[in-house]
């Protein structure tokens, strides 16, 4: 009888130890600040990608290496605004660097107005807030930004690093 109460235990066991879902990450206050302060400059890093491509003095190797560093800030396919139209629409992502490739003449971009929300305690995705200002005009969005646990290589040894990206612009006029 005691080895059948020990065996259902032991089978008993896995059952009970099942995740209850995905755990929330935990984020001190000053994380979280600095993570508010990183999503500004990648916002600003990428815009200052778009300033680059349209560069017509900058050579076709330059822009394939500038399009390639700035896929890199997003993650996966994204919806982002052109900026190069008269007419606010949305675009992908990969449309917009190649609009911005094609330019004649260089654009300056200008991130004003910039906030930085997060729902309750969820700091996985974050809602970035900003106007844009360019030579076409001003728009004013709304950008997701994504914390994303992803492994990496550092000499011999792999560890998990929280890397942020930025994802789909909605378009807030």
């Amino acid at each position: 009888m005691k080895i059948l109460i020990a065996l259902l235990l032991l089978l008993a066991l896995p059952a009970a130890a099942q995740d209850a879902g995905p755990a929330k990450r935990q984020m001190a206050a000053r994380t979280i600040v600095a993570y508010e302060a990183k999503s500004k400059s990648k916002v600003e890093e990428f815009y200052n990608f778009l300033e680059l491509l349209t560069d017509p003095k900058l050579d076709s190797e330059m822009k394939t290496q500038v399009k390639a560093q700035a896929k890199k800030l997003f993650l996966g396919k994204a919806n982002v605004a052109d900026v190069f139209s008269k007419k606010p629409a949305l675009i992908t992502l990969d449309a917009l660097l190649q609009t911005a490739a094609s330019q004649k003449e260089k654009y300056s971009f200008t991130v004003k107005d910039f906030k930085p929300t997060h729902s309750g305690g969820n700091v996985e995705s974050w809602t970035l807030r900003y106007t844009l200002k360019c030579e076409n005009g001003t728009l004013t969005v709304e950008q997701a930004y994504f914390l994303e646990d992803v492994l990496k290589d550092f000499g011999t040894q792999t560890q998990v690093v929280t890397t942020a990206y930025l994802g789909n612009i909605k378009l807030m006029q």
